[in-house]
């Protein structure tokens, strides 16, 4: 193995980027985008936070504000969501076409967050009672953490 050190030297003379290590590979093949770095496991985390909008039965609620309306929901199918009432479900499929989605709780909601979400059925259409009951569901949120690899052909969200 050899011992490789690099820099990238901006227009100003300073090292803006240094690195050192040992040199595993060697890539001199041509087409190295689409041959070589799909096989490199380099991702970012990302998270996405929304917020419990009703309660469909003991299993099972509608979610909002994870995804706009114009996400392809299908992609986070069977992605774990975590609610800050510390339940965990699975994102089943969309609820609509507003960006809605239907999350699944295989193990059921306990009594206090059921007792919690049901709570907030029944307001008015109003425009005062619509702004408070969005202040009073942002008490559950929706929590999604996934990793997305950068150089994965397919962009899959893997957990």
């Amino acid at each position: 193995m050899s011992a490789l050190t690099g820099s990238v030297v901006a227009h100003s003379n300073t090292c803006r980027i240094a690195f050192h290590g040992q040199l595993v590979r060697s890539i001199a093949e041509k087409d190295y985008p689409s041959s070589v770095l799909p096989r490199l496991k380099i991702y970012k985390s990302k998270s996405r936070q929304g917020v419990v909008e009703r309660l469909q039965d003991e299993r099972t609620v509608i979610g909002k504000g994870l995804f706009k309306k114009e996400t392809k929901i299908h992609s986070f199918v069977g992605l774990r969501v975590c609610l800050s009432t510390g339940e965990v479900g699975v994102i089943e499929g969309a609820f609509g076409t507003s960006g809605k989605f239907r999350v699944q709780f295989t193990d059921g909601l306990k009594p206090e967050t059921v007792q919690s979400i049901g709570s907030k059925k029944g307001k008015g259409k109003g425009s005062a009672a619509a702004s408070n009951t969005d202040q009073e569901h942002s008490s559950v949120k929706i929590n999604l953490n996934f990793k997305k690899y950068i150089f994965d052909p397919q962009k899959r969200m893997i957990q």
